[in-house]
């Protein structure tokens, strides 16, 4: 009977908490009910904490019995999922560890491979849909050759996140074929290693720019005069700045590249444009491709871009992680 009471008063604070940052009385009776049904006991640490939420979702969707839920109601996984948009409980801040792959939001670029093999073919793609049991990628595919992986392969997903590496291993639940693509269906996991910590912290950008490509054997020939030639193989490309450091730089672009080609680029530190632009150089490190239209370049800044350049980037560059959130 103590017991008991204890639950009840447990209850009700959970309740006014979650009032208190605006979860529904709904939601909040709904989430209880289930989690009460998996032997979950209210927690109010449950609406500041994405690992304790995370949790509470893996137990509550691994464990519950569908033949218990009433068909009228909305699906726990919508609450759930409403839930966590409401108390923002996804990774935003450089200094957060992620925990549970439900944290990620859609855009996020991950790299696959396959489970159980010693040096994997990788390819990349991003998250068109996420709830709280599945995420849904388009066919992961790399310099056009896609990953030949279906329903009930195990995948490993790799990504990068505020500078951090982590990496998980979970299963394709469905494919779907489309006219142009293959959609991915793929299970949420909380297991999540850390992999490392960049050096070189990363500025998120998504600045448009206009760039050029250059092929690898034209490089030391491109220059002002060379560029607008009839017949150049330069090619100038509008597309976006991802994010930036001060040893590379990544683009999203209409056209595709090749590896250890470069790119070069007029970058204005202002946003919107002004100001004295810095001319940098990349070197291709990596490059995804999304879809026909869409591609993701990684490249190196490498040594021989000029000391004024180079000091220029990197006064800009921690200008912009002293003013970040932390």
């Amino acid at each position: 009977m103590i017991w008991k009471r204890k639950s009840i008063r447990a209850g009700d604070a959970f309740s006014r908490k979650g009032l208190e940052l605006g979860v529904s009385e709904s939601d909040l009776k709904r989430i209880l009910n289930h989690a009460s049904a998996v032997g979950l006991e209210p927690d109010v640490n449950l609406f500041e904490s994405r690992q304790l939420f995370s949790n509470w979702v893996e137990k509550i969707l691994s464990e519950r019995n569908p033949l218990l839920e009433d068909r009228r109601e909305e699906d726990i996984v919508v609450v759930l999922r409403r839930v966590r948009e409401e108390l923002g409980l996804f990774a935003a801040k450089r200094n957060d560890r992620i925990w549970s792959s439900r944290e990620l939001r859609e855009g996020q670029q991950l790299f696959f491979s396959r489970a159980m093999e010693g040096r994997p073919a990788v390819a990349g793609t991003s998250i068109l849909e996420s709830n709280e049991s599945r995420f849904v990628v388009r066919e992961p595919r790399r310099d056009r050759i896609v990953l030949d992986m279906g329903e009930k392969d195990a995948a490993r997903v790799k990504f990068s996140f505020k500078d951090t590496g982590y990496q998980f291993e979970t299963d394709i639940l469905a494919q779907i074929k489309e006219p142009r693509d293959t959609i991915w269906e793929l299970r949420h996991v909380n297991e999540i290693v850390k992999l490392y910590e960049r050096r070189y912290p990363r500025i998120e950008l998504k600045q448009e720019v206009e760039f050029w490509m250059i092929p690898r054997g034209k490089f030391y020939q491109f220059n002002e005069m060379t560029r607008y030639r009839a017949g150049s193989p330069y090619k100038l490309v509008r597309g976006l700045l991802l994010d930036i450091s001060e040893r590379g730089l990544a683009l999203s672009s209409p056209a595709g590249i090749s590896r250890n080609d470069f790119v070069y680029l007029d970058f204005s530190p202002v946003q919107g444009g002004g100001g004295e632009s810095i001319p940098l150089i990349g070197e291709v490190v990596n490059h995804v491709i999304l879809s026909e239209d869409s591609h993701i370049i990684s490249t190196r800044i490498p040594g021989t871009i000029s000391s004024e350049a180079r000091a220029r980037l990197n006064q800009f560059i921690r200008g912009r992680l002293g003013s970040e959130p932390t």
